[in-house]
């Protein structure tokens, strides 16, 4: 052990941290723990990182200490130390020999390892913090249960970051899957749309280098549609691929319907006479997923990465929503093809589009009805709607403002979001795409409907998820900052006072360690469901990590708040939370620290901050009390 790290005192480490992080949320607090490990353990690198999928085979590197410690932000597993943690679910140290036991360090020059797992509420490792250090090197005794409040911590900004970027990630995917909507109805080039698409996804989701295939028209045979990224050389091997059940990935997913994974394309039996190409451009792996409608082949959409990979759940979901809108693309243009062509190509888009679809005059009535639309609609006499107008159906806009929008996009097309209704009355949310088409000189409206219920249902469903903590349903740590922030500036506005309480349950460690995690979770359930009562509808509770908790007390003096926090101790302390498999309940207390708004406080964190020192003098007083600051 080194005499830097022999010289660790947990105290001093614990209020240098705090000092270093306490004000940081997200990825700032994430890469300031690891610049302050690196600084203060003396590491040769420090990477923290989460599992890509599961059982975890691949992590994405969500900080490094160097930055520049790994060429891409993922690293593969297998053969290395961390892949140790994420299998065992718990730390594990190296002390020397590090380039012995795992070969593919010895570039590396580090002598020793430990890393720390980052548990979900299953105890499933899903990240961890990976410390390398140059010479031999033991952390004490002590380091495991010093970090655990840290790991803590730094799994719960990830959690956070991981459903910011679900909702980025979703909001860029709507943008991308709109442009392409506009670029279809624009009748640009099938390959320019898809081009478009696929160039889109592969900045949405680093490391992928994809390609869209359809069947020629004997359907034995793939001819490449688009793929942006990947080597020409290549594609023109693939190009004309055969369709059959041992053809590559491509030939057989559109020969079985199904999807066909190839984790490694160096040892696959089906890669047989590509393993020299693809070894040469370092394409190691290939997904595809065949494009149907219905049992008919579309399409076949692929992607490869440049090493050996087994896609996660997400890496489905993206697939399958790619594909499904590769299809409406290869459909639309089918339909476009069919309107060019006039009858039996026409008739054959309105039976089979996958969305409603309907031909209206410029006056807004029918045409032709598909029978998704009358499906959308709950409809099964096609008469009947042909008998009604197109703003019978739309639920918030007037018959004279429909036939406004039908008239006033004559060569644009128009892509808008409308409540529709069904038979019975009841509504639901439709995405319209619209554009005007001439059928034997007649200007006339080829519209679609997407049902996006769900998709409304989603987006909704993420924006809660971004500001509620998951697991209490209150307040999470950046949306509750967020309101002590705003408070903070109407109270020193129309000068009022303001108080916040900072909660930390006693001995919480102890219940997790007899009880399970899984009891621990429903103590912190119960003292949020059950201290509601006494806040008022102004009040703000906040969950700022483990079991840590946060009041904002608007319109408030600091004697007010004390007396909010002895009643809200009082309750706490008659709780009771039932265990399975044990005869009795169990009971928990909690320490309270109080602050009251000074013109010295520059911000909220100032406040905090204050309440947490007087948490901590109710610490250091016993516990089970509450101290003011």
């Amino acid at each position: 052990m080194s005499c830097a790290i022999d010289c660790l005192e947990p105290g001093r480490l614990q209020a240098d941290l705090w000092q270093a992080t306490y004000s940081l949320v997200g990825a700032d607090y994430v890469r300031a723990v690891a610049v302050w490990l690196a600084e203060h353990l003396a590491t040769q690198q420090v990477l923290i990182t989460r599992a890509i999928d599961s059982p975890a085979t691949r992590a994405r590197i969500v900080s490094s200490v160097p930055e520049d410690a790994c060429a891409n932000n993922s690293i593969v597993l297998a053969g290395r130390p961390c892949e140790v943690v994420y299998q065992k679910h718990r730390p594990m140290a190296q002390a020397s020999d590090l380039p012995s036991a795992f070969p593919l360090l010895r570039d590396l020059c580090c002598d020793s390892f430990y890393g720390y797992p980052l548990l979900n509420a299953q105890g499933q490792c899903t990240g961890h913090v990976a410390l390398f250090f140059r010479d031999s090197t033991a952390l004490p005794a002590w380091f495991d249960a010093w970090f655990a409040p840290v790991a803590a911590r730094l799994d719960a900004e990830l959690c956070r970051l991981e459903e910011q970027s679900r909702l980025d990630a979703a909001e860029h995917q709507l943008a991308l899957y709109n442009r392409v909507l506009r670029l279809t109805t624009q009748h640009a080039p099938l390959k320019q749309v898809l081009d478009t698409l696929l160039a889109g996804i592969e900045s949405i989701w680093p490391g992928a280098l994809c390609s869209i295939m359809a069947p020629d028209g004997n359907g034995s045979r793939l001819r490449l549609l688009s793929a942006p990224s990947l080597p020409s050389e290549y594609l023109s091997a693939i190009d004309d691929v055969a369709i059959g059940p041992d053809i590559g990935a491509c030939g057989a997913a559109a020969f079985s319907r199904q999807r066909v994974i190839i984790t490694d394309t160096l040892t696959h039996p089906s890669w047989v006479a590509l393993r020299e190409l693809t070894a040469r451009f370092g394409l190691s792996s290939c997904w595809s997923q065949p494009i149907l409608n219905g049992e008919q082949v579309l399409g076949v959409f692929a992607i490869y990465h440049h090493a050996p990979c087994v896609p996660g759940a997400d890496d489905f979901a993206m697939i399958d929503r790619v594909s499904d809108l590769a299809c409406q693309v290869l459909l639309h243009h089918e339909a476009m093809e069919a309107l060019r062509l006039k009858s039996e190509h026409y008739q054959l888009l309105l039976r089979h589009g996958a969305d409603g679809t309907v031909v209206l005059d410029r006056a807004g009535r029918f045409l032709e009805i598909s029978e998704g639309f009358l499906k959308q609609i709950g409809a099964t006499d096609v008469d009947a709607v042909m008998r009604t107008h197109i703003g019978d159906w739309v639920a918030n806009l007037e018959q004279s403002d429909i036939v406004k929008i039908l008239h006033g996009h004559r060569g644009q097309p128009l892509i808008f979001q409308t409540a529709m209704r069904h038979v019975d009355g009841s509504l639901w949310d439709a995405e319209i795409t619209s554009t005007e088409v001439e059928i034997d000189g007649q200007a006339l409206i080829w519209a679609s409907a997407r049902d996006i219920t769900e998709r409304k249902q989603l987006e909704a469903a993420l924006l809660r998820e971004a500001r509620l903590d998951s697991l209490t349903g209150i307040a999470n740590r950046g949306n509750f900052l967020q309101a002590l922030a705003k408070e903070l500036t109407r109270a020193r506005r129309y000068p009022a006072p303001l108080a916040v309480l900072m909660l930390d349950l006693d001995h919480f460690k102890g219940i997790n360690d007899r009880y399970g995690h899984s009891t621990g979770d429903d103590v912190l359930r119960t003292l949020c469901r059950e201290s509601a009562p006494l806040l008022r509808k102004e009040d703000l509770m906040g969950r700022l990590g483990g079991e840590e908790f946060a009041v904002m007390l608007p319109q408030t003096t600091l004697a007010e708040a004390g007396e909010v926090a002895q009643r809200l101790l009082l309750r706490i302390l008659d709780m009771a939370v039932p265990v399975a498999d044990h005869h009795h309940a169990i009971h928990f207390s909690c320490s309270i620290g109080v602050a009251a708004l000074t013109p010295n406080d520059k911000d909220g964190e100032a406040l905090l901050m204050r309440a947490d020192k007087a948490l901590y003098q109710a610490k250091a007083a016993g516990r089970g009390c509450v101290r003011a600051g």
